[in-house]
């Protein structure tokens, strides 16, 4: 099973800003989540490391 995916797609609005959206597996719950975080001044490319960031930060084990 992946544990994430940034394949959801991104969303440019009218303000220049965009919505980059994807999944992630939480083992706390046991199943996949919805991802989605709105960008204002970053380029596409920056924009998406950071998401794949937050993604793999989300799908670490969470100590108790």
């Amino acid at each position: 099973m992946e544990k994430y995916s940034l394949s959801g797609g991104v969303e440019k609005h009218h303000d220049n800003s965009f919505t980059i959206y994807g999944t992630y597996y939480d083992k706390a719950i046991g199943s996949e989540v919805l991802y989605h975080k709105r960008f204002y001044y970053y380029d596409i490319k920056d924009a998406r490391q950071i998401a794949r960031q937050d993604l793999i930060n989300l799908t670490k084990d969470r100590k108790s």
